[in-house]
């Protein structure tokens, strides 16, 4: 009896391995998020393919870059929105967050689970 159970043992053992990793490597979808000064506050968009995981009820955080790149560890984290969708797009509003000060400035989603994390282009603004 167990000569013939020991085979089967191995072959289910081997497929919930082969398995694992397959559900491990799926590649997390690219999140892009844009921004832009509205004059009163910050706005923009996310886009992904996989939109109702990636870019929807997305927590978007806007940074004033204090170096010559993008770090998110080091940059001072100014305000932050859920993106939602609106028509045909996912759209996120810091809302009436008053005047920017001159700098540079960036809006960054960041990495959940099955999505990875985007940030958008070095906003400049110039008073």
């Amino acid at each position: 009896m167990k000569a013939k159970l020991l085979p089967t043992v191995i072959a289910l053992t081997a497929c919930a391995v082969l398995a694992v990793p397959g559900i491990a490597s799926a590649k997390p979808a690219k999140t892009a998020v844009t921004i832009k000064y509205n004059g009163d506050g910050f706005e923009g968009t996310v886009h992904s393919k996989k939109p109702g995981r990636c870019a929807n009820n997305r927590e978007i955080v806007v940074y004033k870059q204090s170096g010559g790149s993008q770090s998110p560890s080091n940059d001072q984290s100014l305000f932050s929105d859920i993106s939602g969708k609106q028509g045909n797009r996912y759209t996120w509003n810091t809302g009436t967050s008053g005047q920017a000060d001159p700098g540079k400035y960036y809006a960054r989603a960041a990495r959940i689970t099955g999505c990875r994390a985007g940030s958008s282009a070095t906003l400049k603004i110039v008073l």
